[in-house]
């Protein structure tokens, strides 16, 4: 006789399928701008805290401001910054909203491990500031700083994001490829009398109970 048709309503399901992939696309899309800015920022910071100190720039670059602190410190406070507080917001709007429904996610992880390099070498430089000259004859012993360190992580952080947005958004267009793949017509058997009657019909007129 044929098969039962399944199907109710295939354009429903269809739209719900199309504003899934539309989400994912948007979060794609949302996460490679957050990676694109941070490189922006990172990039220089590494090129500053490990590239540049082996090249002739590196006198100038060591060279102390004030208090021991030098210029490649305060280069990395400027370019890092941005990264932690402004790039990285979103990881720890989303760590208080965990540690507030009592779980720890990764983003709890990102930013504690983040936010302790960077204030660690924000505390390391304030202390310096203020700390009392030093002895005549004495070497003044420079900040340790690691504000590349913060950066650096949030930056491969939110390049597994972008990965991450852009396989489901592959798999949902699959999905939405594969749904949209049904058959348009269905032939539906109707009874008539002893026998059957087929009657070309729209697939998306189905209803559950249909032979078709």
């Amino acid at each position: 006789v044929g098969y039962v048709g399944r199907v109710a309503t295939g354009s429903a399901f269809s739209g719900a399928e199309a504003s899934v992939s539309e989400r994912q696309r948007a979060e794609s899309r949302k996460w490679r701008a957050a990676l694109r800015a941070a490189a922006l920022f990172t990039l220089p910071a590494f090129a500053v805290a490990i590239v540049l100190p082996h090249t002739p720039l590196r006198a100038p670059l060591l060279a102390e401001l004030a208090q021991g602190v030098s210029l490649q410190a305060v280069l990395l406070f400027l370019l890092c910054a941005p990264v932690q507080f402004w790039i990285g917001a979103p990881f720890y709007r989303s760590a208080v909203a965990s540690l507030r429904h009592g779980s720890a996610s990764m983003d709890v992880l990102v930013s504690l491990g983040t936010l302790a390099a960077f204030v660690y070498s924000a505390l390391s430089i304030a202390l310096a500031f203020s700390a009392p000259p030093p002895a005549e004859g004495e070497e003044r012993e420079p900040p340790a700083h690691f504000f590349e360190t913060s950066a650096m992580l949030v930056t491969f952080v939110l390049l597994g994001r972008t990965l991450e947005a852009a396989a489901k958004g592959e798999a949902s267009d699959a999905v939405q490829r594969l749904i949209s793949a049904h058959p348009a017509q269905a032939l539906l058997c109707l009874p008539d009398g002893p026998a059957w009657r087929e009657q070309l019909v729209d697939s998306k007129l189905l209803h559950v109970g249909d032979v078709s």
